[in-house]
């Protein structure tokens, strides 16, 4: 959320400042976890896994040679601290399974060199079990070939926490299922097929130290009578088959076409199969054929196939014109419009195939990237590799050339341990900031990425003859580019330096007592490098001051933001935009910010739920005037006070709710919240036992069926339980006072109906009588 202020004061001119020294490169996870006592957990084992992040950082930064999750061990006071190297290339997930405890997971898409993700103090929850089982259309137990998840609600944080998936298996005898370790709370249950299918999703509340019964229903096709062909082209991804290159054969030669997976591009499938032995038969153009035999019902066949095109490369020097043994290729279609449209056939350093023959390639026109050792990178487009006999290539690659650059900021010292990046010709000025992750043939491609020395210096061998762009970080909000025609003089030294730039500080004055050092100021404007939230570091020191830059030359629109902790090691931003400053060449800007009537306030909310203070809830603010809201689950400290921060000025609505989303309470009143006060609210919420009658259109009990009930109001964030009626068709729950409404869930297969905060449209009001029963009909969602 964010409140739009004219909160900047006059502007005036000095002198510049140095830029901060380069940080550690090391990266460091670290935080600490308690037992629901509050007691520090010693002992947890905790893991960073890390794995390529996508096809093109690959590309672009290349696997680490050598890489080994990091592991530690919570101590006696629960803290933990992970260090280690993080590879460009990466993404990253931290992970823990306390036993008797539910799992916790955080995921990074990217961890900086130098980096530090703290994800707090995080309170473990008491894990419980899920059992049940999955029946079919016909009410039939369903055994073989099924796995069973459990996921809970997914964690909307900028610090990285997110859910974690755990897994069950079926018994072979008896079909029931058995899921341990999930985390007390609502979570969603589904099973998935070997062939993919996969049944509906199941909410239940888990008890710690309980057990649960689900029952799962899938009124898909009969997979019994079900072969499915799942299919990869890898690398070649990009080149699928359709569905009309699979066909079926029977044993007396019948044919018949095969029928698309829905949401699948990579699957397709055969129904009402009679018993017997079928072949599964691949034809495309692009691939050679593929066929499996003896497939029978029920089955899933896996096909890898292998492209028809084949090529004899043979890589030279363009001097000697002797044949190079080792390097690596990759294939690219820059004209394709996919992302990522370039694959690797075999990596750097590989010895050379047998005869230069490499096969399985797409007929399609390509582009060869060849990468040997010493030596540039070489692009070169081809026509389609042949099918009959191989299409000879052969590839004239020159010794590098090098280079040599010495990078200074604007005082003229030398930057050490700068990003320098390099993209082939021309790119001058082009899309500065644009993610480094970009495909070839989008602009710009930073095809490599340096790091200037401990005394600012750059050195380079292995660049190819022509124009080349190198763009500098000078700062974390400042890039300049170069661009070099190469070969230059062997005893050059280029000198690269920032263009014009200046920096900002000032003050920024808050209500007494206001913590504003881990606030962050956000730049937005032509020239900046673009950057999240989370990898804006605080600017602000004790006394309100800050110091930003080296600042490109121009406009910027200023914001303030705060990380706002919601407990868990999770995060939102509250934000406030300051106004705009100009910066000016060779000086700094100086600004003074006054937030006194618009910093957030907080609210400190007693709320008692059956006579328990302790309890976590969901708490959830509106605007009295809808111009925003705002919701987190909040756990009691030892006094029974739920504290809520970062609310903007001005008069809200309160909602109690659930942990687990499962019912909603409407407060009565408004709360009036100050700049930088604490407003204290009490609130009162009693559960009420009811039980509630579901009929068919035609008056007969819903037996054993999948109802929801949504509780408080329509027109916020209503809360929603998922049961399953008796054989009487009833249910029983405890809700607070206020309206309820009921409806059937739609089908997986058709998703659910659009309407106002995820409630259906067409769920119907319960009446309910003195002695809390109500009755109503639910006819099939259409």
């Amino acid at each position: 959320m964010s409140i739009a202020a004219p909160l900047l004061a006059l502007c005036s001119l000095l002198p510049l400042y140095q830029d901060d020294p380069p940080p550690d490169p090391i990266a460091t996870v670290r935080g600490r976890l308690l037992l629901p006592s509050g007691v520090p957990a010693a002992g947890i084992r905790l893991k960073v896994s890390g794995w390529g992040a996508n096809s093109d950082r690959i590309l672009e930064f290349g696997h680490p040679r050598q890489w080994t999750d990091p592991e530690g061990v919570t101590d006696a006071e629960g803290h933990f601290e992970l260090k280690f190297l993080p590879p460009r290339a990466f993404q990253f997930t931290l992970d823990a399974h306390p036993e008797g405890f539910g799992p916790l997971t955080w995921r990074w898409t990217e961890i900086a060199l130098g980096e530090t993700k703290d994800v707090g103090e995080v309170t473990l929850v008491a894990a419980g079990t899920v059992v049940g089982r999955i029946l079919d259309a016909r009410g039939e137990v369903l055994v073989k070939g099924w796995s069973v998840s459990a996921e809970p609600p997914r964690e909307l944080v900028i610090g990285g926490r997110t859910s974690s998936y755990v897994y069950g298996e079926l018994d072979p005898e008896t079909g029931e299922f058995r899921i341990e370790g999930l985390p007390a709370g609502r979570v969603s249950i589904r099973a998935r097929a070997s062939s993919g299918e996969s049944t509906d999703t199941v909410s239940c509340e888990v008890v710690g130290g309980a057990e649960v019964a689900v029952v799962l229903r899938y009124d898909g096709p009969d997979l019994a009578r079900r072969i499915t062909v799942s299919y990869s082209s890898a690398p070649f991804r990009m080149f699928r088959p359709t569905a009309d290159a699979v066909t079926l054969v029977d044993e007396e030669g019948g044919a018949r076409p095969a029928q698309e997976v829905v949401g699948s591009s990579s699957r397709v499938c055969f129904d009402d199969l009679p018993e017997g032995k079928y072949t599964v038969v691949i034809s495309n153009p692009r691939f050679q054929p593929w066929s499996q035999a003896d497939v029978t019902p029920g089955e899933r066949v896996s096909a890898s196939l292998r492209g028809v095109g084949k090529i004899a490369l043979t890589v030279v020097d363009d001097r000697s014109g002797a044949v190079l043994t080792r390097y690596g290729l990759r294939v690219g279609f820059p004209d394709s419009g996919w992302s990522p449209n370039e694959f690797e056939v075999f990596p750097d350093g590989s010895a050379r195939p047998a005869a230069s023959l490499i096969e399985g390639l797409v007929p399609e026109p390509q582009e060869l990237v060849v990468r040997a050792p010493g030596r540039p990178t070489l692009r070169v487009m081809i026509e389609a590799p042949t099918v009959d006999g191989a299409l000879p290539i052969e590839v004239r690659v020159p010794l590098g050339v090098g280079l040599r650059a010495l990078v200074l900021d604007a005082a003229g010292q030398p930057q050490q341990h700068v990003k320098v990046e390099r993209t082939p010709g021309d790119r001058a000025g082009v899309a500065p900031g644009v993610s480094q992750t970009t495909s070839l043939g989008r602009t710009p491609n930073w095809e490599s990425a340096y790091e200037t020395d401990g005394e600012g210096r750059l050195s380079l061998h292995e660049l190819s003859l022509g124009t080349h762009t190198f763009r500098v970080q000078a700062s974390r909000y400042l890039s300049h580019d170069h661009t070099v025609e190469l070969p230059v003089p062997e005893d050059a030294v280029l000198e690269w330096r920032p263009p014009s730039s200046g920096y900002l500080a000032g003050t920024v004055t808050a209500p007494g007592g206001a913590d504003l050092t881990d606030w962050r100021l956000r730049l937005r404007g032509t020239g900046i490098p673009r950057m999240s939230l989370r990898d804006l570091p605080p600017e602000i020191a004790v006394d309100g001051s800050f110091h930003i830059g080296p600042l490109p030359v121009g406009t910027f629109e200023v914001t303030l933001t705060e990380p706002v902790d919601l407990g868990g090691g999770s995060s939102t931003w509250f934000q406030i935009e300051l106004g705009t400053i100009e910066i000016e060449a060779g000086a700094v800007t100086r600004a003074t910010f006054d937030l006194r009537e618009h910093y957030p306030g907080q609210v400190e909310v007693v709320a008692r739920v059956d006579g328990d203070e302790f309890g976590p809830l969901q708490v959830a603010f509106h605007f009295v005037d809808g111009a925003g809201a705002s919701s987190r689950t909040l756990t009691a400290d030892d006094r029974g006070v739920r504290t809520y921060a970062g609310l903007p000025p001005g008069e809200w609505r309160l909602d109690l709710g659930s942990p687990a989303g499962t019912w909603r309470w409407a407060a009565p009143g408004t709360v009036i919240v100050e700049p930088g006060q604490v407003t204290r609210v009490e609130l009162e919420v009693e559960l009420v036992s009811r039980v509630v009658t579901c009929l068919d259109s035609a008056g007969e009990p819903l037996s054993e069926a999948e109802v929801e009930l949504w509780s408080g109001p329509r027109d916020r964030w209503p809360g929603r339980l998922s049961l399953v009626t008796d054989a009487q068709g009833r249910v029983s729950l405890r809700l607070p006072p206020g309206e309820v409404r009921a409806c059937r869930p739609a089908p997986a297969s058709e998703g659910r109906r659009r309407s106002l905060n995820g409630e259906p449209a067409d769920s119907l009001p319960l009446l309910w009588l003195e002695d809390g029963t109500a009755t109503v009909k639910l006819p099939d969602r259409k």
